[in-house]
């Protein structure tokens, strides 16, 4: 019973382990993800600013 015991509780630590790794990854990947969507958004934004001064700058040099 004391060797059962002693397998059920190592289990129990390494399953704790991998546990506590697998919320810490999905920590970092929800960051970057957080980061992606943030650059995505900010790109997204520069381009319409820079569609917006070439289509000015082209009426503006027709007569």
């Amino acid at each position: 019973q004391e060797l059962a015991r002693e397998k059920l509780s190592l289990e129990l630590a390494r399953e704790k382990a991998v546990s506590r790794q697998a919320k810490q990854n999905t920590r970092k990947r929800d960051g970057s993800v957080t980061a992606a969507a943030v650059g995505a958004s900010l790109g997204a934004g520069l381009g319409i600013v820079m569609a917006v001064i070439m289509g000015a700058a082209s009426a503006l040099r027709k007569p």
